[in-house]
């Protein structure tokens, strides 16, 4: 302890480490009440990590823990020791930022105040916060968290500890993206009036969404959702629009699949299905953008034990050894037929996987190879095949039956409205109705009625994971007054809704009977012959957008804008 204590400061009373730091604690312990070094301690300068971690260098104990964890799992060995004896010391190699997506991760595993959050920076001590476990929600995974409060503010988010979902790891959207939930929110309900906007209470909101939108004289009304939608909520979703025939879409739906059966859009092997399988293959996804948590599992598998991993339609993964083997959609083909030159090394792996994304499921005819994939990747009681959803919705969006893929549909609807999503996409801005939201966007003005909701903080849900785990999110902070949940607005619409309908009503206590309900058959549809397939030159592409903003909440936040503008200006730095 005497050693570890001669050069380290005595800034405890400053440090945002205090309170939850190890050498304090086993000073405490096991440490001396007084010391007996009476030289000149030493002095490092600080390094520049980009906009996330905090160094204070003089701190540092040399455990290299933040190197080791940047090399076997961050994928990019940007830290590293130099010197030796008395001038050893941690830092990046060139000066530079660190452009990992779970470089947040660094400031969980220093035992010391070395490297600690840039954003948290004195803002408060641990002691004083409030904490609530939690899920995130900004993606398929349903990592654990906790939550730290204080007032009706959060001001930090750090992971919890679950060996099937997250293990002890958070992403860096999931860790940083706090602040975001208090820019561009929508506190009131407003309605065009000319070329502005007016503010309008709920009871007539109501009305006027029900008389404008033609629900009691028309049935072609469509509802595109986003990410964030609660199983209560989609359940509620499903009972409204089925009494009047209306269309839902998720915006990141998946169009080949066909939701017939949980198999078919299921990560069936489940997260920890990477540390049996002898073989990984990925067809049109970019984990890098889509889920890094998933791809540090497959580092820490590929470092211990060398797994194969073979890529369709993915150039480079930081960290990972992999086989590209083409980047057209026939490549999938050969292999789906046993023409492919790897297919002798799938005739020989016993658990083989496959993992497959928005890029592979975008492409027409998708659904014509997909039995043949399923098939392929089934071998006795282990079933390989794994559909990446990229939203947090989707998931219960497939198994409850709610969801059509917006490319599939031709039908002209009466009105658009958009479900936590902004509606960028949309050809027309007449075609943009009505703007169900926490936050407002750029494209806020295109619509007719803003109807203000809250976010997952803000209220108790339910959510079906990638793999079809239940998880609950938990209330943290208190929302807008006038704002409501989805499901209070849905209900509300229904009840003042006077058409008669032969539909059924969803009873709610039918969740807990649909979570547990697991089929494993096979579920895709053949229509499409596969030579039409192969006189196309289909290229598959891989998601090219970045991690930090990739939501309606995202996008809100400064921090990951920031962030992410530094990223991409460090993305490609040449050196001579």
């Amino acid at each position: 302890m005497e050693f570890l204590l001669a050069n380290h400061p005595l800034d405890c009373p400053i440090c945002d480490q205090g309170g939850e730091c190890d050498l304090q604690d086993q000073a405490m312990l096991f440490g001396n009440d007084r010391g007996r070094f009476y030289e000149s301690k030493r002095s490092v300068s600080n390094k520049e990590c980009g906009p996330f971690i905090k160094t204070i260098m003089t701190r540092c104990i040399h455990c290299t823990r933040c190197v080791r964890f940047s090399t076997e799992l961050g994928g990019l060995p940007e830290l590293g020791t130099t010197g030796r004896g008395n001038q050893t010391e941690i830092g990046n190699y060139v000066s530079k930022v660190i452009k990992s997506e779970v470089s947040g991760n660094l400031i969980d595993l220093c035992p010391v105040g070395a490297l600690t959050s840039k954003p948290y920076a004195f803002q408060a001590r641990s002691w004083e916060l409030k904490k609530t476990e939690t899920i995130d929600t900004l993606d398929s995974m349903g990592s654990n968290i906790i939550a730290y409060s204080s007032g009706n503010k959060i001001l930090r988010i750090l992971p919890v500890l679950h060996e099937g979902v997250n293990e002890d790891w958070i992403n860096d959207r999931t860790r940083f993206n706090y602040d975001g939930f208090f820019i561009q929110r929508l506190t009131k309900g407003y309605y065009r009036k000319g070329d502005g906007f007016e503010k309008i209470d709920w009871e007539s909101l109501f009305i006027k969404f029900l008389i404008e939108n033609s629900l009691i004289l028309s049935e072609n009304n469509l509802f595109v959702v986003g990410q964030g939608l609660s199983s209560k909520g989609a359940l509620a979703l499903k009972d409204f629009c089925s009494r009047y025939n209306d269309t839902i879409l998720d915006e990141i739906g998946l169009g080949g699949l066909i939701p017939d059966f949980r198999s078919s859009f299921c990560f069936n092997t489940g997260y920890t299905g990477l540390a049996k399988t002898d073989l990984c293959v990925l067809a049109g996804i970019n984990l890098q953008a889509e889920m890094p948590l998933l791809l540090m599992r497959l580092r820490k598998e590929q470092r211990t034990r060398n797994l194969n991993v073979i890529c369709f339609g993915q150039q480079k993964l930081d960290g990972v050894v992999t086989y590209n083997v083409g980047n057209s959609f026939s490549e999938i083909v050969k292999f789906a037929e046993g023409k492919h030159p790897i297919c002798s090394l799938h005739h020989s792996s016993e658990k083989p996987m496959l993992i497959i994304g928005n890029g592979f499921l975008s492409l027409p005819f998708t659904s014509t190879i997909l039995s043949k994939l399923f098939r392929l990747f089934q071998k006795g009681i282990w079933n390989g095949f794994n559909v990446l959803l990229s939203g947090s919705s989707s998931y219960h969006m497939y198994e409850f039956g709610l969801t059509k893929f917006f490319k599939k549909v031709n039908t002209s609807f009466n009105k658009i409205s958009f479900l936590n999503t902004d509606g960028v996409n949309l050809k027309k801005k007449s075609d943009a109705y009505s703007f169900w939201s926490s936050h407002g966007s750029r494209s806020s003005s295109n619509f007719n009625l803003i109807l203000p909701l809250l976010s997952n903080y803000e209220k108790d849900g339910l959510f079906l994971n990638n793999e079809g785990r239940a998880q609950f999110s938990k209330f943290v902070i208190k929302g807008p007054e006038f704002a409501r949940t989805d499901e209070s607005v849905l209900k509300s619409l229904e009840s003042l809704s006077f058409k008669n309908s032969k539909a059924t009503s969803i009873d709610q206590r039918s969740l807990s009977h649909l979570i547990v309900n697991v089929g494993k058959y096979q579920t895709f549809s053949c229509t499409e012959q596969v030579s039409k397939i192969k006189t196309l030159n289909l290229i598959l592409s891989s998601e090219k957008h970045s991690v930090l903003a990739d939501d309606h909440i995202s996008k809100s936040s400064r921090l990951l804008a920031e962030a992410n503008k530094t990223m991409e200006a460090n993305r490609n730095l040449h050196f001579k």
